[in-house]
């Protein structure tokens, strides 16, 4: 299965930062910023409205100028700590990974049982190779938090990293019961059972994870190679033939299988 490098478990870390209710880019996104800016005119020093407007930034990908708005409002009031994770969450994004995790760490001092910063700092960790304070970081989310679906997904990667694919699957297996929709947690699901020479319940968990996302090029590549192993060749080279077409994913938002002994 050395073809298995070209796939990846993926590691979600979407969501809201807290002060927006809203996640895509949209015309009333647009329209929101442009509203908040114009507040702000009149009202610069506001940072409720900063705040605001800093994680629509965030939620648009406007990554340097939510930084900058979460500069702004620390200056102004440093013992506004959510402002610290957002601007973690942010520095992450443009690749200042450790100072991120730094200014998580200061919102997780003053927050201690918020159990969503102990996920995006796990998750930080990951992307710098630490799996062993990611892991105590997903850990600690979810005994914060037993229903918290990312840190079981991500737990669930570091396990699949370290060849222990009955506690990857049972994390997977609880990201799902608490979110069925979290498309990635199927494809990690397929990919462990695939990696562990089970192609049928593979295949059943990639299909589940193309029916929730059916553009996924990782996952279709997977359905290929699964469809590859159980004799169907056919099918398997039709799929990748579609696959090759779409966007790749956001590799920033993965992490490659690096299982012992390979």
């Amino acid at each position: 299965m050395s073809d298995l490098y070209k796939y990846c478990f993926l590691v979600v870390f979407y969501s809201l930062i807290p002060g927006t209710g809203l996640l895509a880019q949209s015309n009333s996104t647009e329209q929101t910023l442009s509203e908040l800016t114009q507040s702000l005119q009149n009202d610069k020093n506001n940072t409720s409205l900063l705040l605001k407007r800093a994680g629509l930034l965030f939620n648009t990908n406007q990554h340097q100028a939510a930084i900058d708005d979460y500069n702004r409002i620390i200056r102004l009031s440093p013992e506004n700590y959510q402002a610290y994770f957002g601007r973690g969450m942010a520095l992450g994004r443009i690749g200042k990974v450790q100072q991120g995790i730094d200014d998580i760490s200061i919102f997780i001092q003053h927050n201690p049982k918020n159990s969503l910063a102990f996920t995006k700092r796990g998750v930080r960790y990951l992307w710098l190779g630490d799996l062993k304070k990611s892991a105590s970081d997903f850990k600690k989310a979810i005994a914060l938090n037993p229903k918290n679906a990312e840190a079981h997904d991500d737990l669930g990667v570091i396990y699949a990293q370290q060849n222990k694919p009955e506690k990857a699957i049972g994390h997977f297996l609880q990201t799902i019961k608490y979110e069925p929709s979290y498309q990635k947690a199927y494809h990690n699901l397929s990919l462990t059972y695939f990696i562990y020479d089970n192609s049928l319940s593979a295949l059943d968990y990639a299909n589940k994870a193309i029916k929730l996302s059916p553009n996924s090029k990782d996952t279709l590549l997977l359905k290929s190679e699964i469809l590859k192993s159980l004799g169907q060749l056919a099918r398997a080279k039709e799929i990748r033939e579609d696959a090759m077409f779409l966007p790749d994913g956001n590799w920033s938002e993965s992490m490659a299988i690096q299982l012992k002994g390979e």
